[in-house]
């Protein structure tokens, strides 16, 4: 017998818009951090602007669930992952993927490891029945158990249960009653359980009964032999169990199928309380039927309903096969009595609530083809159909409707006759049309038919269903979205409005709106402006008083600016919006908005507030001239810079999210040393190579990371436009007024130090040069009294293992903690000196480790005017510092570095040895062609291994440095790394034989990733590395060199770096 059972989850008459011009595709100077943050975490908001970021896919984990499973793609797209069943089970705070494969706990019983509904069996029990008659008349005892609480199914069985023997998703229980097996298997969906008879019955009435609890259902026998399991208190269906069937050992060869199969009669006794009782009584004719083929298997399966669904139909067959663990599709090659094919349909029902509404990009439906009819290899068409819903009442003489056929695949797999060609697998077929009719009906399902597309029994398939243990069937859906209305529709300046009317004191006010994108996309904004009494547009270049916008951040501000000469003084007028995303446009305009023209206001009014500033550090736009010119000369009109997408930075007006910064991590930015620096493995003559001027760091190629360039590990700086305005406010007029503007490009450039402040080894410090370049000095600024006062701010914390440290001296200012000046005298001269210190409560110790601490500083300007009540300060973008005590480094104990970007060493290929030379010159080249050749070929390189990984290229999968100075653990590894490259080098190195040569490994003996890395990460690390004879001399010098980058770049114990191999 098998029973299965599966819990359930539990404007009138405005066209739309069609502007006269394509929108601009100009990004706006935000970035995406603040973006990121106006979304929920997990959100697909939130995921889709961090993958755009990072460019990596992100997973929407707030759209995860058992059957879905979302990504964002780095082009705004989502992909959505769908199963007809379980993929998934939420446990313990995370999702788990299913795994169904049962495993003995140490109370003897059986369970499935991950399971959705926590699948439990029976271990050994009771005394073996001599006969199934003494077997019946025993108690019952629990053989396997789903769910628990309301709604878990306990099936019993009546007598004593041998120890089982598991075999993966099986669990077989040997002659529970004499001749015949339990079996119980686990499926994605709940289990089946099987009675499997090896010989013919002794007795001529075998019959059974299954005692079954289900916790708070009632059961009710239907007239066509099905079992419908219903919710004791509401009376909903919660299962349901198919006329139960019997088949024989024999297969079909072509079908693959047990083609000689019984109806089994089975009576249900509902006993009250949720106890049933299944009385199971196979086919006796059927049972002794020279023809039949022994061991039988009598199957009654249950299943409980679920929001997604799969079933098949077939000719001559009037049970239901939802719970089984295939589907079936074409004509298998076999009959029914009446000479008619048992031709099979199969019907899926996918839950298409996560992309509701979309715009469908890319579809494909993968199902695991087993098995075949195909015994020619010839690929066979199958069709994809939409069709109404199927159910555990969908028959071949009662089949949902086949409204139509959207797609044809001839992907075929599984024929036992074609394993080299077409071993079983994943079959493959794009639906896009079909998926994009759901979306657009905004569908909760989408139905969808599968059929062979002729009645050849070639086309015949067989692949794996929901219930089925692995590999269910999978739509995968990717998608986008219109942008949505806009949501903030405003003219100005001043941008007040009184009774929903706006008044501007420009005849060429700007407008402005905002839209969001549900994938992130820029969008732009068309506006469309009337006069409002004549109800006609005004005239623009695009015509019918359309203007259309650059394009911005979702929610940033889209702004247009309405042409001089459309607008007369004392008039009102109206305008509306509608989004563009790039792709698509949104499919409505928005209300109209009135504004009206007010040019007789006197002075400059503003909307900032007291205390607002501005500081800009966006390379993109720090780095423009243009830029900056234009920033500049709005900012002096009205000190507000919201009609260019830019917020304050600071202050009443300032966004309540951090600002964006686009700041890159340290392991997305590399700065590369040439290893020809350290010949001989000397120190070089500058080890420094300081920044020299700001116009150097105006330069610099780091355009895209807003918290500063990093030259080198002791070179630093970073660029920050700086405009602060001098605002009064006022009751009568009633709002605020800008009285003054400065504005300065602020260069900070950081010297980091070898060596101690004074020769004292308990002090490190780290030089700064700060420069003002002034560009403009306007109203009250430029007043006698006006101050301003430089300085860095440090925010210091020591690394763990530094208990006796105090934390304030972690940062600390030194000798040069600020200057100030006035505006006139730091447009006279820009520069000042400041400086950072960290001490160590204790001198240089191995014993003690690095004692590093690090510092965060932030360049500070405050600004004092005389006149105004509060201090107004500005700050640059945060940088870092890392101080340490290294007493392990020969060259120097002590230094500070900036270490916001991984290190790498570079050998050269060219880089070859010259012995004619006055003074010979030994290279590395040998090195670095081992290097760069077993990286690009891991898998060729020696030791052999297949999937060899050798780090070091990328900052994403770095080496760590190791000294054996450092500490015994690590001189343990770096030894254990000696030890196993010696072991590996012999006559089978290439390179062989070793005289005059060394024997070069990668990665090398002073990294974590060396050659003993298995002994302490794992044995999948066994055999990364690779090791090959060289020239002893250029071998030698590239470990020299590798030495001197160490000590002179302070390359601490189990820091990251990379090597880069040069031409």
């Amino acid at each position: 017998m098998v029973t299965e059972v599966a819990l359930a989850a539990g404007t009138a008459g405005v066209a739309a818009p069609a502007p006269a011009k394509e929108p601009s595709k100009a990004a706006s100077s935000s970035s995406g951090a603040a973006e990121t943050a106006k979304y929920p975490k997990g959100s697909k908001g939130w995921s889709i602007l961090e993958a755009k970021k990072t460019g990596k896919k992100v997973v929407a984990t707030d759209e995860t669930t058992a059957t879905s499973y979302t990504v964002a793609n780095t082009d705004g797209t989502l992909t959505t992952e769908l199963t007809s069943g379980p993929e998934r089970v939420w446990r313990d705070g995370s999702w788990r993927k299913v795994d169904v494969a049962l495993a003995k706990g140490v109370d003897g019983t059986v369970r499935s490891k991950e399971h959705p509904h926590g699948l439990r069996l029976a271990g050994k029990g009771g005394t073996q029945a001599k006969s199934l008659k003494a077997a019946q008349n025993s108690p019952a005892r629990d053989l396997v158990t789903l769910g628990s609480g309301d709604g878990s199914v306990t099936l019993q069985w009546k007598g004593a249960l041998p120890e089982p023997e598991l075999d993966g998703t099986r669990a077989r229980y040997h002659d529970a009653v004499p001749g015949a097996d339990v079996i119980v298997e686990a499926t994605r969906t709940g289990f089946e359980q099987f009675v499997e008879l090896a010989e013919k019955p002794a007795v001529s009435d075998f019959t059974y009964t299954l005692p079954l609890q289900a916790e708070g259902m009632k059961a009710k026998a239907n007239k066509d032999g099905s079992v419908t399991f219903t919710d004791a208190e509401t009376g909903d269906v919660r299962a349901t169990m198919p006329a139960p069937v019997m088949w024989d050992a024999a297969t079909d060869a072509r079908s693959g199928e047990h083609t000689h199969r019984a109806r089994v009669g089975m009576e249900v006794l509902d006993k009250g309380d949720g106890k049933i009782d299944l009385v199971v009584t196979p086919d006796p004719d059927f049972l002794a039927d020279p023809a039949t083929q022994y061991p039988v298997t009598v199957d009654p399966s249950t299943s409980a309903l679920s929001n997604t669904f799969d079933t098949y139909v077939q000719q001559g067959e009037t049970v239901d096969w939802s719970t089984d663990v295939e589907l079936d599709l074409g004509n298998p090659g076999t009959t029914n009595p009446d000479g008619t094919p048992r031709t099979a349909r199969s019907f899926v029902t996918w839950n298409t609530t996560p992309f509701q509404d979309a715009l469908i990009i890319d579809t494909n439906l993968a199902l695991w083809n087993f098995h075949s009819g195909n015994t020619d290899c010839s690929a066979q068409s199958w069709t994809v159909w939409d069709t109404s819903a199927s159910s555990t009442a969908s028959r071949w003489t009662n089949q949902p409707t086949w409204n139509q056929q959207y797609h044809t695949s001839t992907q075929t797999r599984g024929n036992p006759d074609c394993t080299s060609s077409q071993p079983d697998g994943w079959i493959n077929a794009d639906v896009d049309a079909l998926v994009q009719t759901w979306a657009s009906a905004k569908a909760t399902r989408g139905h969808m038919g599968l059929r062979a597309a002729n009645d050849g029994t070639a086309a015949w398939k067989r692949v794996n269903s929901a219930n089925n243990a692995s590999n269910q069937p999978k739509l995968s859906v990717t998608y986008n979205y219109r942008p949505l209305d806009g949501t903030a529709q405003q003219a100005g300046p001043p941008f007040r409005s009184h009774n929903d009317v706006w008044g501007v004191n420009t005849l060429t006010p700007t407008l402005r709106d905002k839209f969001e994108d549900a994938d992130g996309d820029l969008v732009s904004g068309t506006f469309q402006v009337y006069d409002a009494a004549t109800n006609t547009p005004i005239t623009t270049p695009a015509g019918e008083g359309l203007l259309v916008s650059d394009s911005v951040s979702p929610g940033a501000w889209a702004t247009v600016q309405v042409p001089a000469g459309q607008l007369a003084d004392g008039k009102m007028y109206k305008f509306r919006t509608n989004a563009y995303d790039g792709t698509h446009y949104n499919l409505n305009w928005s209300p109209w908005r009135t504004f009206v023209v007010e040019t007789a206001a006197a002075g400059k009014p503003t909307t900032l507030q007291a205390g607002d500033f501005y500081s800009i550090s966006d390379p993109k736009i720090v780095k423009d001239p243009i830029k900056v010119q234009e920033i500049q000369d709005v900012f002096k009109r009205d000190g507000n810079l919201e009609a260019l997408g830019i917020k304050p930075t600071n202050g009443p007006s300032a966004l309540k999210t951090e600002a964006p910064r686009n700041a890159r991590a340290a392991w997305e930015r590399t700065y590369t040393t040439p290893s020809t620096k350290f010949a001989g493995g000397r120190k070089p003559a500058d080890q420094y190579e300081y920044i020299k001027d700001p116009a150097e760091c105006s330069a610099a190629d780091d355009a895209d990371n807003a918290a500063g360039w990093i030259k080198n590990r002791f070179s630093y700086c970073q660029d920050t436009l700086v405009l602060m305005p001098a605002i009064k406010c006022g009751l009568w007029p009633p709002g605020c007024y800008l009285h003054g503007e400065f504005i300065a490009t602020q260069t900070l450039i950081g010297q980091g130090r070898i060596g101690s402040f004074d020769d004292s080894e308990y002090t490190r410090w780290a030089d700064f040069d700060l420069n003002l370049d002034v560009h403009w000095i306007g109203g009250d600024f430029g007043k006698p009294g006006a101050k301003i006062e430089a300085s860095l701010p440090c925010e210091g914390s020591w690394a763990p293992g530094n208990p006796t440290a105090i934390q304030e001296r972690a940062c600390y200012f030194g000798v040069y903690e600020s200057r100030e000046d006035s505006p006139i005298g730091w447009k006279a001269d820009g520069d000042t000196k400041l400086d950072l210190w960290s001490t160590t409560p204790t001198l240089p110790n191995v014993a003690v480790g690095e004692q590093v601490a690090v510092g965060k500083f932030t360049p500070k300007l405050d600004f004092t005017l005389p006149g105004y009540s509060q201090l107004i300060s500005s700050e640059g973008e945060e940088g870092e510092v890392r101080f340490d005590s290294a007493a392990y480094n020969p060259w120097a104990k002590t230094g500070s570095v900036f270490p916001d970007a991984t290190p790498s060493l570079r050998y050269d290929k060219s880089d070859t040895s010259d012995a004619g030379l006055p003074t010979p010159y030994t290279g590395v080249e040998a090195v670095a062609r081992h290097i760069d050749e077993a990286r690009k070929d891991p898998d060729a390189s020696y030791p052999n291994k297949t999937g060899k990984n050798l780090p070091g290229e990328s900052p994403l999968h770095p080496l760590h440095r190791i000294t054996a100075s450092a500490d015994a653990a690590s001189k343990q590894r770096y030894d254990a790394n000696e030890t196993v490259r010696k072991l590996d080098c012999n006559a089978s190195t290439p390179g062989a034989p070793a005289a005059g040569k060394d024997c070069d490994e990668y990665p090398f003996r002073s990294s974590a990733e060396g050659a003993a890395r298995y002994q302490y990460e794992g044995a999948e690390f066994k055999d990364d590395f690779s090791v090959r004879y060289i020239d002893s001399k250029e071998n030698q010098e590239a470990g020299a060199r590798l030495g001197a980058w160490y000590h002179s770049d302070r390359i601490l114990n189990w820091e990251a770096f990379t090597v880069t191999i040069g031409d």
